[in-house]
């Protein structure tokens, strides 16, 4: 029977191949049964990171086997990255998806099941959006005080529907547009407000919102101040501000394998 877990050693986890290591360790040599689970989940989740990278479809990986302990462990192995996203269900729940501090490696919630997700965005956010209305419904006649919001419903609606059957996307800058408050009323009710919600911080501070019309996003990015710097409509796939590159997973499987390689010396 092993003894008290050394919960004092997990804590002690942070961000960064060395400290990791040195804390992994320590588990190891405390609580073997606790870590080696996750070591082998982190073996596999490198050659996961590799084979997406390459080009492979997301891969999902159960933590089902893992013990409560176990899961705190992973939980501060894995760490909290630059991205997260709550999800709104229909009955009212919510879902989330929290990155790693190793992009590609993704830390999904849903109704209660957790698992991890590799993959450049978890697939979870793809379907939520696809399962949205197609196409947007411009007013006629439009309000008083109404300028250029019809040319810019009618540009993102022939754009949602391109990446539909083509896969081309099209971002609409608002900041640059001459958009007066009733088009701004206008836009916000056609595009309505999908199920999530997005915060990026890889590339500052970033705020994506998936609406209530297929294939379509508000971006919107603020300044340190918390001041809105460029607020954009984008159609097409979830937005590159929250997705890990290749590069990024190859990283990731890179820190990961000096991690494994280190332990199992």
């Amino acid at each position: 029977m092993v003894g008290p877990l050394p919960m004092d050693a997990f804590a002690a986890l942070k961000p960064g191949v060395g400290t990791l290591t040195e804390a992994l360790e320590q588990a190891l040599s405390d609580a073997p049964d606790i870590a080696q689970p996750v070591q082998a989940l982190l073996i596999e989740a490198r050659a996961a990171l590799l084979a997406v990278a390459d080009g492979a479809a997301a891969i999902r990986l159960s933590t089902d086997h893992l013990n409560a302990d176990a899961r705190t462990l992973m939980g501060e192995v894995l760490g909290e990255g630059e991205v997260k996203a709550l999800i709104k269900r229909p009955d009212g729940g919510e879902d989330r998806v929290l990155e790693s501090v190793m992009p590609g490696l993704w830390r999904v919630l849903v109704a209660g099941d957790e698992f991890i997700e590799v993959a450049d965005v978890p697939q979870i956010l793809r379907d939520i959006t696809t399962a949205q209305p197609l196409g947007l419904e411009i007013p006629d006649p439009l309000p008083e005080g109404a300028m250029n919001v019809a040319s810019v419903l009618l540009e993102l609606d022939n754009a949602c529907r391109a990446f539909e059957v083509d896969g081309s996307e099209r971002e609409v800058n608002l900041t640059l547009l001459p958009m007066t408050p009733v088009d701004m009323e206008v836009l916000d009710r056609a595009i309505g407000v999908g199920p999530i919600a997005i915060v990026s911080l890889g590339y500052g501070n970033c705020r994506i919102d998936a609406c209530a019309r297929r294939h379509l996003w508000t971006v919107r990015y603020y300044n340190t101040e918390d001041k809105q710097i460029l607020n954009a409509v984008q159609a097409g796939d979830v937005p590159v501000a929250a997705r890990a590159t290749s590069e990024d997973m190859r990283d990731s499987a890179e820190r990961l394998g000096e991690m494994t390689t280190s332990l199992f010396q």
